[in-house]
């Protein structure tokens, strides 16, 4: 298990204002083999509002989340589309709440964040270095949540592993006792591929 509690250094990345020059992926730390170091995914085997990781061998227009920083008076993760076509507005990452349990919100993705939800949460997001320089993504004052990796199945029948963040006391830990979920951490890497909608997971690796 990974808690916020064994991070030693924190950094978040803010800055007075601007758009971070780097683009990143997330990608799952632990939890089982299938899904350990593994960048996370959205498009066909996964809702198109959802991301998350699947079982190999992976579609190739299951494109990366891509995502960049945008830092101001508060910090929101854009969405980098990677496929063609974008609709013409700015999307974000979000916390979605709509999940009809307490304490636990899916990380999503979302074109419309001020009419879709109100319990979208996707203004406060930080970046925590770790000790070993790990970029650990983390929602402002959600002091002892973590992120879990819960398994579902689509109507395909592809399993995936979600990534949603937590807030681990036995009452809510008990809403979840019907879940299957495995324990990990989020993981901001670089994205050092340009976008390429028709490559393979939506972008030209180096």
């Amino acid at each position: 298990m990974i808690l916020a509690s064994s991070i030693a250094t924190v950094v978040t990345l803010m800055s007075a204002c601007g758009v971070s020059a780097e683009d990143f992926f997330f990608q799952f730390i632990g939890g089982s083999q299938i899904i350990n170091n593994q960048r996370l995914r959205a498009n066909n085997s996964i809702p198109a509002l959802s991301l998350g990781v699947t079982e190999g061998p992976y579609n190739p227009s299951d494109h990366f989340s891509r995502l960049r920083i945008v830092n101001g008076v508060t910090t929101t993760l854009a969405i980098v589309p990677t496929n063609p076509h974008p609709p013409p507005i700015a999307g974000y990452y979000v916390l979605d709440g709509n999940e009809q349990v307490e304490g636990a919100e899916r990380l999503a993705m979302s074109y419309r964040v001020a009419s879709e939800g109100s319990k979208y949460r996707y203004t406060e997001w930080e970046v925590k270095e770790d000790k070993e320089g790990r970029k650990l993504l983390r929602y402002k004052e959600d002091e002892g949540y973590r992120w879990i990796a819960k398994q579902e199945k689509g109507k395909d029948g592809v399993k995936r592993w979600v990534p949603y963040w937590v807030s681990p006391t036995a009452r809510n830990m008990g809403s979840q006792s019907n879940w299957e979920y495995d324990d990990v951490d989020l993981e901001l890497v670089e994205a050092k591929g340009s976008v390429n909608s028709s490559a393979p997971g939506g972008v030209t690796e180096p």
